[in-house]
């Protein structure tokens, strides 16, 4: 008599291991890495970690949170002129980073814009970073696959990996992508954008 156990075991083994691993669709990515090709792979993590996380690290003191917003909106330059006032972020399009110019040029309401973060902060923190260095390795492993270039592409894994793995897994834009897109944006979870900023852009 012959046992199949061992097979059906390994099997499922397989099946499991299938299945624990994100679906991952770049075209998202692609579209971001069309409209700003000058981005890095830091840029790619920090999207995608904000896909993810949404902009919880940015609301820690709501007063302060103002405060920043209102001095970033007052002080951008004169002649800034986004390249995209509305980007999905990531692989998923989880969040949407809504440009500040839509603030300043009278179109969202500076409060409306506010809540719609506020929301969006407390959604993105009712979620472990936990699994995040996994997450990212398997987002790595399809850029590769893809064979997309970035500039520091082994000098940035390495050290991108690293900060996946720590307590700490935030980054800020690369300085590439600072000095070129000098980006003024603020993160807000996909049904926030849906309710709270969609109407005022649709007028």
């Amino acid at each position: 008599m012959k046992y199949i156990f061992p097979n059906v075991y390994i099997l499922f083994f397989l099946l499991i291991k299938v299945e624990s691993k994100i679906s991952i669709d770049l075209s998202i990515l692609l579209e971001q890495i069309k409209n700003h090709p000058n981005q890095t792979l830091q840029d790619v993590y920090k999207s995608c970690y904000q896909d993810e996380y949404g902009p919880g690290h940015l609301i820690s003191n709501e007063s302060s949170a103002i405060n920043s917003l209102l001095l970033e909106i007052n002080t951008m330059e004169k002649d800034y002129n986004p390249i995209t006032l509305i980007e999905q972020t990531g692989i998923n399009g989880n969040y949407l980073r809504v440009d500040l110019t839509l603030v300043r040029d009278g179109i969202i309401p500076f409060f409306i814009l506010f809540r719609a973060l506020t929301i969006s902060a407390t959604i993105g923190k009712q979620k472990s970073d936990e699994n995040w260095s996994e997450i990212w390795t398997e987002i790595v492993e399809e850029i590769i696959n893809e064979d997309l270039k970035f500039e520091n592409f082994e000098e940035d894994l390495d050290f991108l990996n690293k900060t996946s793995k720590s307590g700490d897994k935030v980054v800020h834009h690369s300085d590439m992508y600072e000095n070129v897109y000098h980006p003024h944006y603020r993160i807000i979870e996909k049904n926030a954008f849906e309710k709270f900023i969609k109407p005022f852009i649709n007028k």
